[in-house]
């Protein structure tokens, strides 16, 4: 579900993945409860769909095992307190393979700025060289606690203003 203050963007992106010229590393940011964690979610199902035209079919092999959560390209990390190493290197391990339907792979880091310090490194790798095909969504509230060289290499898309 797009809530309509992110349709304008969702939109923008959506356009930008079917000319081939999204960037491999998007930072969501806003305010908590603003609907980031569902714009990314979205946003992977599109990237991950096999037929996607201005929004994901839903019918394709690749949008039922994504509306199933069971999707072999698709990887969330989330965490109530921290963000350990282990989660971001495991995904990376992941992220490196290929992809298992010929496809797009996905990571989602949600409230990416929970990450530790050694978590935030071992993205940087992963940031820097993301594979063909590979997309890594942050979503954060507080995008001061995170690394600098993440923030750098990192497409910032600021939500739309709500009115």
């Amino acid at each position: 579900m797009i809530y309509p203050w992110f349709e304008s963007l969702f939109q923008q992106l959506g356009e930008r993945i079917r000319a081939g010229q999204l960037h491999h590393g998007l930072l969501l940011l806003g305010p908590q409860g603003l609907g980031k964690q569902e714009l990314a979610q979205e946003l992977a199902g599109y990237l991950l769909c096999q037929q996607a035209q201005a929004q994901r079919c839903g019918q394709c092999q690749s949008c039922k095992l994504f509306n199933a959560a069971s999707h072999p390209d698709f990887y969330q990390i989330q965490s109530d307190k921290q963000i350990g190493v282990d989660d971001i290197r495991q995904a990376g391990t992941k992220l490196s393979g290929m992809a298992q339907l010929s496809g797009a792979k996905v990571l989602i880091i949600h409230q990416a700025h929970t990450m530790t310090e050694s978590a935030s490194n071992a993205l940087l790798k992963t940031l820097e060289e993301p594979g063909q095909g590979t997309y890594l969504l942050l979503t954060s509230n507080k995008p001061e606690r995170l690394l600098a060289t993440i923030l750098s290499r990192c497409e910032k898309n600021p939500p739309a203003k709500t009115g």
